[in-house]
C-alpha cells in the first residue's frame, strides 16, 4: 500500500496534475488515491526525502517550488551524466542494433510530436531515449543519480520545448547523437548529448524566469 501510495503521488507530480505550491490536504488524497492514511504518510515522508515535497508544521505536505537557479543548477548535473553516460554506453552497444532501437524511439517520438493529443507519450519516449544511454552505460551509481536528477526537473518536461524551432533542434540533436552511435563514435556522442541538454536548459530556464508561476 505504501509503495502504490509513493507510485501514483510521484507521477501525479510528475505528470502536473499536482502542481508546484500545491498543498496535499490528507483526506482529499486518501479519498482521490484510494489510500489509507498511514501509507498516504509513509509515502509523503519518501517524497519529501527525496525533494518533491515541503513539510512543515503549519501547512503539512505542499508540493515543491523549484526556482530557475536550482533548475539550472539540476541540468548541468544532467548534462555531465548523460554526456558521460552516452559515450561510456558508445563504447559497449553493437552500432547496428543500438541505431535500430534508437531509431525506433526517434520515430515513435516524431509520431507523438504530430499529435497534440500526445504530449505525455512524447515526453514519455524522449525520456526514454536519454535514459537508453544510461541504462547501457555500464554504471548503476549513474544510473540512480541520472533518473534522480531528471525525476527533479519535472516541471521542466512541460517547459522544455516552446516552438517549431526548439522541437526542429531537438530531433536534430537526437539525430547527431544516433549517428554518433552507429559510427562508434564515443567522443562526439558525449559532446553533443552534453550541448543538447545545454540547450534544453536554456530553453527551461529562460521559460520558468519569464513565468515563474508557472
Amino acid at each position: 500500500m505504501r509503495e502504490e501510495a509513493y507510485r501514483r503521488l510521484r507521477e501525479a507530480i510528475f505528470y502536473g496534475k499536482l502542481r508546484p505550491g500545491e498543498r496535499l490536504v490528507e483526506v482529499d488524497i486518501c479519498r482521490t488515491f484510494d489510500v489509507g492514511r498511514t501509507p498516504l504518510r509513509e509515502a509523503l515522508r519518501q517524497l519529501q526525502m527525496e525533494g518533491f515535497l515541503d513539510v512543515t508544521a503549519n501547512k503539512g505536505a505542499v508540493v515543491r517550488k523549484i526556482s530557475p537557479d536550482e533548475m539550472e543548477s539540476i541540468y548541468d548535473v544532467i548534462a555531465l551524466l548523460e554526456s558521460y553516460a552516452a559515450r561510456e554506453a558508445t563504447k559497449r552497444l553493437v552500432s547496428i542494433d543500438a541505431g535500430q532501437e534508437l531509431v525506433k524511439i526517434q520515430n515513435q517520438l516524431l509520431l507523438s510530436a504530430e499529435s497534440s493529443d500526445d504530449f505525455m507519450e512524447w515526453l514519455d519516449k524522449n525520456y526514454e531515449f536519454h535514459q537508453y544511454f544510461v541504462r547501457h552505460s555500464g554504471n548503476d551509481y549513474l544510473r540512480a543519480a541520472a533518473e534522480d536528477a531528471r525525476a527533479k526537473i519535472y516541471r521542466g518536461r512541460f517547459a522544455g520545448i516552446n516552438s517549431p524551432g526548439d522541437m526542429k533542434a531537438h530531433f536534430s540533436a537526437h539525430e547527431a547523437i544516433i549517428h554518433a552511435v552507429v559510427n562508434g563514435d564515443t567522443e562526439r556522442a558525449g559532446d553533443v548529448m552534453w550541448r543538447h541538454v545545454q540547450t534544453v536548459k536554456e530553453l527551461v530556464v529562460n521559460f520558468f524566469r519569464k513565468y515563474p508561476n508557472f
